[in-house]
């Protein structure tokens, strides 16, 4: 313990105008080059956890905190902000939020301006971690041009180039393609190498199974179990999902090609022709793209970091606009301001859709006229999502599974005759991604027409009858 990178002592932090703690009497320690993962399902307290090592709990996040808190040997409490700073990298689940440039290469440059960095190192440092995280082709690029994996891409490299000694990674995979999963996992190898340390916050616990060192088990805001490497991989299907925990082993894209869609419909229940869509510079993400949707099935759409995925569902929700090509609905051309009457987006920042004082009001202002906001009857739709339990807080305070539960939740109360999910298990343990495939089976057995963005191939093999390719 005296040789800890980072050591918790019977730590517990209540959030401001919370009466229950969300971590109570926690204690564990991660020696230098070492990886701990903190496992759970979701609103256990993982991420509070992780906000108490880079300090933003109590900081960024009022409330109050009892407890001892060392990094390096140091009391956080005797550390000023920036001095924490220097020792802590972290990535949080959503990369906007830790965004402050417009641009790339300055969003990497700009945690070691703050450093004070000297310029000419600075720039040999954004060279050399594009070249580790392979993300050349990124460089000098908008960030608001990017996918939601590219941007966490570049919350990685920003933090590599701080060179801190601990790293605090916030599901890092969440918007991330299997190619780009495994460049973390060896990212995360590398770190621990330099002798640095690392604690992952995770549902998705497959890449991290070569790199990981222990995993802390979090349940109601304590430590409720710990495995070595050894016993975790150990564990078998039913002990893990008796936790509340993702497969170590989940299913490779490549078994789900077979699914690939063949709609058999002469009018498919939503059709984008030759669709042309990009950003403000570069060349189209989207180049001709045709694609078409049956009712009744649930379709996952795959393929990697920035080929156009999100850009499609957002054309066919009317979200973005398209340069050329149209969408079709049942055989009819609907022009882009119309087609938010036929299709609902679940978009991969839930944060975009929440406005409500209270997730019960967002649920009824959500149903369309013709529905009864009976208050009952949203408190079941509520339960089905397993959110009976925060109908009345308000969405700001719920962790980031809840949220896109939240979201979920709207989309299928809004009528829509099509509904598109865009990562939507980014947040999601075991038994809540288990419960969203079932609700959207549902949902395609009523004959509306599911489509599903994703990487999750566990969610995948689950949910969906059919796969979209796009490469």
């Amino acid at each position: 313990m005296n040789n800890s990178a980072v050591e918790l002592r019977n730590v517990s932090f209540t959030y401001e105008g919370f009466d229950a703690p969300a971590i109570k009497d926690v204690s564990f320690s991660v020696a230098p080059g070492e990886c701990v993962v903190l496992c759970g399902e979701s609103g256990c307290g993982k991420t509070t956890a992780t906000r108490i090592v880079n300090g933003l709990a109590g900081g960024f996040y009022e409330g109050s905190r009892t407890g001892e808190v060392l990094v390096t040997g140091r009391d956080v409490d005797d550390l000023e902000d920036w001095d924490l700073a220097s020792l802590t990298g972290s990535v949080f689940q959503n990369p906007r939020t830790q965004f402050f440039n417009l641009d790339t290469t300055g969003e990497i440059a700009f945690g070691m301006e703050n450093l004070g960095v000297p310029r000419e190192e600075m720039r040999r440092r954004v060279r050399d971690v594009a070249s580790e995280l392979g993300i050349e082709g990124l460089m000098d690029r908008g960030i608001f041009e990017l996918s939601g994996g590219q941007m966490q891409s570049i919350a990685f490299a920003s933090v590599r180039a701080c060179e801190p000694s601990v790293y605090v990674l916030d599901e890092p995979s969440s918007n991330l393609d299997p190619l780009s999963m495994e460049r973390l996992a060896s990212f995360v190898s590398k770190a621990k190498a330099r002798g640095c340390s690392v604690i992952v916050a995770e549902h998705r616990l497959s890449y991290l199974s070569n790199v990981a060192d222990r995993y802390l088990l979090f349940e109601n805001g304590s430590v409720a179990a710990e495995w070595d490497a050894r016993r975790f991989l150990g564990l078998t299907d039913a002990q893990r999902e008796s936790y509340g925990l993702r497969s170590s082993e989940p299913p490779r894209l490549e078994s789900l090609l077979s699914r690939l869609a063949r709609p058999t419909s002469a009018f498919p229940a939503v059709e984008a022709r030759g669709i042309y869509a990009g950003y403000k510079r570069g060349r189209p993400v989207l180049e001709g793209a045709t694609v078409a949707f049956d009712s009744g099935c649930v379709v996952g759409v795959v393929g990697r970091n920035g080929v156009g995925k999100s850009t499609l569902l957002k054309c066919l929700a009317g979200v973005k606009k398209e340069e050329l090509g149209h969408v079709r609905f049942r055989g009819e051309v609907v022009p882009f301001k119309k087609r938010h009457e036929h299709a609902f987006l679940v978009m991969q920042d839930p944060d975009y859709q929440l406005f409500r004082p209270s997730v019960l009001d967002e649920l009824a202002s959500a149903a369309p006229s013709s529905f009864d906001p009976d208050e009952p009857r949203l408190k079941a739709v509520l339960e089905a999502f397993g959110l009976g339990d925060v109908a009345d807080r308000h969405p700001a305070s719920l962790s980031g599974g809840q949220k896109q539960r939240c979201v979920c939740a709207i989309a299928s109360e809004s009528g829509a005759q099509a509904l598109l999910l865009d990562e939507p298990t980014s947040g999601l343990d075991f038994r809540n991604m288990e419960r969203l495939a079932l609700i959207l089976r549902e949902e395609a057995s009523r004959g509306k027409t599911v489509a599903v963005v994703s990487h999750d191939t566990e969610f995948l093999s689950k949910a969906c009858d059919q796969i979209v390719l796009i490469e």
